[in-house]
């Protein structure tokens, strides 16, 4: 799971539990049930109980299957495509917690291609040592110093149960590569008092390794992981070419610094401030953020449920930004990310966990159209509400939509989903076919059709009403000079959206209103309205056209202007036929603008944060 990156490095924290995974000599990985105790070595003195991950039970299959506890419903494992197997683990703050949820007693294992196997977990079989390197330099951030120039002699504890307890014992000692080349391999040793599964057998356990000279690269971060397990169960016959084993578990981490000298090379990573819980909806994301002395020593390990997590996968993101801010971000959340998120920071100073925060999943909704494509018309010869957009050959074409849900879009030509283009001499869809907002220039006689949005979330999806975009041919065809659209305003991403098009070389004079008091009284006499509507204007940044920039803003259209500018605003919207006329004063918003050709959305939202019905009126003044 381990990988080098680019230093500053995240890498692919590797698994606490199953550090070496069991397999049998002819091929063919075990189901390994697992309860486990989880400690961290920080100095020469004994392995402490790990802050994060005390303890974790957990399950592998190397094929879908299911397992049962006593008295509970079956647990499905999830596939882990980093190590093409399907896993299960949960952590627990205590070991009354672990027992509750997974009991000591008979278990059972089942699926379509494998026959139904019972196992145990009997009598709380932890051992009765915790793992711990004995001696060894230390610096005072919590990192072991070994010489990479000279042969290692790791010495640890005594497992004084290996040979006593359960029906055998097994231990493990590797070496991983945090930061330092991949060709790290096969550096530790494995033994077990049966020689099952390849293991080399031994009656007694060993109590030191020995890392050969120049196995380590100097300056490279790596961890020790030791392991001291019980087995309450073994199996060897019931599933060919594979075995099953249940086993009570200490598990120590220790992380080292590869150098020649034994003082600080760093200082020692600190947290800043810590991550929060997390609540995502299925199919949405999800995001931790910790705050470190980031720098480009650091090595960042993320762990998921006491899991190492590999994040070079689309499932996971990762970002650091300035003054030490480190994301790990997790894309189209499924149930099965529920839990316990934290980080470990190592460099050559020393070594500092983060506190866990944990992800709660929730059923999103179904999306919900709020606003349809521009207005709608009844075309009579098939009863469907649609928007007839008429544009004139090589102008452009705007269609906008607001979707509630946090959603992705998708938009259509008939049953074709678009993608976006340049230099297309038909048709050029330049920005926005998976968005909101769908912009089509260079029109012809190609882009004729219905126009539609599918939104879709972890609740469903939907599909707003078809738009029909017409392209005149003739000579000197009209073009549209007003456009208003009524809607329920929310926050965030669902507010009200008008997107409009300024074509040509010439700059032209628009009037934008933001209605919401001004929709209270006769004839109108709307209910609910937006009581303090904003009007903010859109237009994409000359040095970065993925980021729009405001160029105007306007929140109570009466409160920022002398009583000429008013009285002006007034004649000008008697000229261009707004309706409803504004109150002198009210609350609603207005704008009068000059702007140069090019594409704009006029965005209405609660000034104060609020929600509530609001008009977005655009008019093009002669």
């Amino acid at each position: 799971m381990n990988a080098r990156l680019p230093i500053p490095a995240v890498l692919a924290a590797t698994a606490i539990l199953a550090i070496a995974p069991l397999t049998r000599a002819a091929g063919g990985s075990i189901f390994l049930a697992e309860k486990i105790q989880n400690n961290l070595q920080t100095s020469a003195s004994t392995a402490t109980a790990d802050p994060n991950s005390l303890f974790v039970a957990g399950f592998q299959s190397p094929v879908a299957a299911t397992f049962t506890p006593p008295g509970a419903s079956a647990v499905t494992p999830v596939l882990n495509t980093g190590n093409s197997d399907y896993e299960i683990y949960q952590e627990f703050a205590t070991q009354t917690a672990l027992n509750t949820a997974f009991p000591n007693g008979s278990y059972q294992v089942s699926g379509t291609s494998i026959p139904t196997t019972n196992f145990s977990f009997t009598g709380d079989l932890y051992p009765s040592v915790v793992p711990s390197i004995t001696g060894g330099t230390w610096l005072p951030g919590g990192i072991l110093v070994l010489n990479p120039a000279v042969s290692n002699t790791i010495n640890i504890n005594t497992f004084s149960t290996y040979a006593t307890a359960g029906v055998a014992g097994e231990m493990q000692l590797s070496v991983n590569s945090d930061l330092a080349p991949s060709s790290l391999n096969n550096v530790g040793t494995q033994v077990a008092t049966q020689a099952v599964f390849g293991l080399t057998a031994s009656a007694t356990p060993f109590t030191s390794y020995t890392i050969p000279a120049s196995t380590l690269t100097s300056g490279g971060i790596y961890d020790i992981k030791l392991q001291f397990n019980t087995l309450s169960s073994l199996d060897t016959t019931s599933f060919p070419s594979s075995g099953l084993i249940s086993i009570y578990g200490s598990h120590t981490v220790a992380y080292v610094i590869a150098q020649p000298g034994t003082a600080a090379t760093d200082t020692p990573p600190a947290i800043s401030s810590q991550p929060t819980d997390q609540t995502a909806s299925i199919g949405g994301t999800a995001t931790f953020s910790f705050g470190e002395n980031f720098d480009t020593k650091t090595v960042t390990l993320f762990f998921f449920n006491g899991q190492g997590l590999d994040i070079n996968n689309a499932h996971y993101g990762y970002l650091t930004g300035n003054k030490g801010l480190v994301q790990l971000t997790i894309n189209n959340v499924t149930a099965a990310d529920a839990g316990t998120y934290y980080a470990v920071f190592v460099n050559p100073g020393g070594v500092v966990e983060s506190q866990s925060a944990t992800l709660t999943t929730t059923v999103a909704s179904a999306p919900v159209v709020i606003t349809q494509p521009n207005l709608m018309e009844n075309d009579p010869s098939t009863g469907v509400n649609t928007t007839k957009v008429f544009v004139n050959t090589g102008s452009t074409a705007v269609l906008t939509t607001v979707i509630s849900g946090g959603p992705s879009y998708q938009w259509y030509q008939g049953a074709t989903p678009l993608t976006d283009s340049v230099g297309t001499p038909a048709k050029d869809i330049i920005s926005g076919s998976t968005g909101p907002q769908l912009v089509i220039r260079k029109a012809s006689v190609a882009s004729n059709g219905n126009y539609t949005c599918k939104a879709t979330n972890g609740g469903g999806s939907v599909t707003t009403n078809a738009a029909s975009l017409y392209v005149e041919t003739a000579a000197k065809p009209g073009y549209l000079i007003a456009i208003s659209a009524r809607a329920f305003v929310g926050t965030n991403d669902n507010i009200l959206i008008g997107g409009f098009y300024i074509v040509g070389s010439t700059s032209r004079t628009v009037l934008i209103q933001a209605i919401g008091p001004g929709l209270i009284p006769p004839p109108y006499s709307v209910a609910g309205t937006l009581p303090d509507p904003t009007v903010s204007i859109h237009h994409p940044n000359p040095e970065d056209t993925s980021q729009d920039q405001i160029v105007a803003q306007n929140t109570g259209w009466t409160a920022s202007g002398s009583a000429a500018e008013v009285t002006n605003l007034l004649a000008v919207a008697a000229k261009a036929n707004a309706y409803p006329t504004l109150q002198n004063p009210s609350a609603d918003s207005e704008l009068l603008l000059t702007l140069p050709p090019g594409g704009y959305t006029a965005e209405v939202a609660g000034a104060s944060g609020d929600t509530g019905v609001a008009l977005c009126a655009i008019y093009e003044l002669n």
